[in-house]
């Protein structure tokens, strides 16, 4: 199937999907700082290593490629 739609109304659709995945990393983050015995010192450092693993995950390809 195909369909063609706006410019616009595809951008509406980005922006909603965007922020539907916000919205559910926002809730699972709460679950999670609702944990017993996790700090926030802790939480910090999982989402650092967690923006490093998806950054490398993205564009570390990429970027190995561009070095070679």
């Amino acid at each position: 199937m195909a369909v063609i739609i706006s410019m616009a109304d595809c951008e509406k659709y980005r922006r909603a999907l965007a922020l539907e995945n916000f919205r559910e990393l926002n809730r699972e983050l709460n679950k999670e700082m609702e944990r017993p015995g996790i700090s926030e010192e802790q939480l910090i450092k999982d989402m650092e290593k967690t923006k490093q693993e998806v950054f490398e995950e993205q564009y570390g390809q990429a970027i190995r490629r561009k070095t070679s």
